[in-house]
């Protein structure tokens, strides 16, 4: 499998003795779409129907948001370390469960509840999630460039994912005010 195409990612994180068609469906759905894709999707359709598609200013962040901002910078060194030397599976691993985490932290936030009774809570959780969404762009985008180049479009950034620099995958760059773009998901499921 070459190493920078979307299914060959998948593939790679299959253990090679057990390969099979149905593992790579398995992978590809759960774990791209289960997690990442479905990440991505609830924060960017959140933002555009409670903040009329526009990052929110935060006010003070709380642990949780403070948490989720630390585990992109140690996410980031973790997968720009494994990628130089060449451990492919275990970036795409590290950077599969800051997807994780990233839904892990969107789903003990509750933005749906927060946003009718403490506007300030789901503003910072929209600005934090926001962020962490652009972070797993430049993150993943060795592994699935073109699901991330959409990403990047989506999110209305300039130029192109793949001109970042990959040390500036935890910044927050994302700023309030900007205006995410037309929203579509990032994968297909693949019907067996």
């Amino acid at each position: 499998c070459p190493a920078l195409t979307p299914f060959p990612a998948s593939c790679q994180a299959v253990d090679p003795g057990d390969f099979s068609e149905a593992r790579l469906i398995e992978k590809t759905n759960n774990e791209l779409i289960g997690n990442f894709g479905n990440f991505v999707f609830r924060v960017l359709s959140f933002l555009k129907a409670n903040f009329n598609s526009v990052v929110p200013e935060p006010g003070k962040l709380d642990a949780k948001d403070r948490a989720i901002l630390e585990r992109i910078s140690k996410t980031k060194e973790a997968v720009k370390g494994d990628m130089g030397k060449l451990n492919m599976t275990e970036a795409l691993y590290k950077a599969l469960e800051l997807s994780k985490e990233g839904n892990r932290y969107f789903q003990e936030k509750k933005p749906w509840e927060s946003v009718k009774r403490d506007h300030d809570d789901a503003a910072n959780t929209l600005y934090v999630s926001a962020n962490v969404v652009r972070s797993l762009a430049v993150v993943f985008w060795p592994f699935v460039p073109s699901a991330c180049e959409s990403l990047w479009e989506q999110l209305r950034m300039e130029g192109k994912v793949s001109a970042q620099l990959f040390d500036d995958a935890d910044k927050l760059l994302l700023k309030p005010g900007h205006r995410i773009g037309d929203i579509r998901p990032l994968f297909k499921k693949i019907e067996d």
